[in-house]
């Protein structure tokens, strides 16, 4: 085994070791190390608190030195239905409103409908003895996912609201409220 990929194991076990004590999730942990692997170390893991969004962590061969957190963030078909009858306009804004919470995050985002594809490069040097740094990367990294999954339910819940006042229906916030719950999965216990 090569130097580097002697220094990308020993990060990854570090992060393994890390996220594990921080009650991150690994659902799943793959190894190849062969040089020619495109990807050498990979976990996939989910927050163990608040909502459970999925990400990976990768050291890959394409980049030596560091490592991507990532997450591929797919509309649901309501979601998709609800964009695809926007104005163009509107349509392309709604992802400029993504790019703009996400990069102030200092996350890279690229979208290609229906999917929203988030990543962040980290160089093994900066969390080389610095636990803190990365858990911090890692909720920061959620709270992006968080924020961009915001935006989608604004948009959903205008978009159902304004459909619901259009019809001249006279319905009590409850039953609003009630539907948005069943429609997120959130319901009233």
């Amino acid at each position: 085994m090569d130097n580097e990929l002697k220094v990308k194991e020993v990060a990854f076990n570090k992060i393994s070791q890390w996220i594990s004590e921080f009650g991150f999730i690994i659902q799943n942990q793959t190894v190849d190390k062969k040089p020619e692997a495109s990807r050498q170390f990979e976990l996939q893991v989910v927050f163990g608190r608040g909502h459970p969004y999925p990400f990976r962590i990768i050291f890959s061969k394409m980049f030596k030195g560091s490592f991507t957190i990532s997450s591929n963030m797919s509309l649901n078909k309501e979601d998709a239905k609800s964009l695809k009858g926007m104005k163009n306009k509107d349509f392309q804004q709604i992802f400029m409103d993504i790019r703009k919470l996400v990069y102030s995050l200092r996350v890279n985002v690229e979208v290609r409908y229906p999917q929203i594809f988030l990543f962040k490069e980290i160089t093994i040097d900066a969390i080389s003895n610095n636990k803190q740094f990365l858990i911090d990367e890692l909720y920061n990294f959620r709270n992006t996912m968080e924020l961009v999954q915001i935006r989608i339910d604004e948009l959903y819940y205008h978009l159902v609201l304004s459909k619901l006042s259009t019809k001249n229906m006279d319905m009590s916030r409850s039953f609003v409220l009630t539907s948005l719950a069943y429609k997120t999965g959130y319901g009233f216990n």
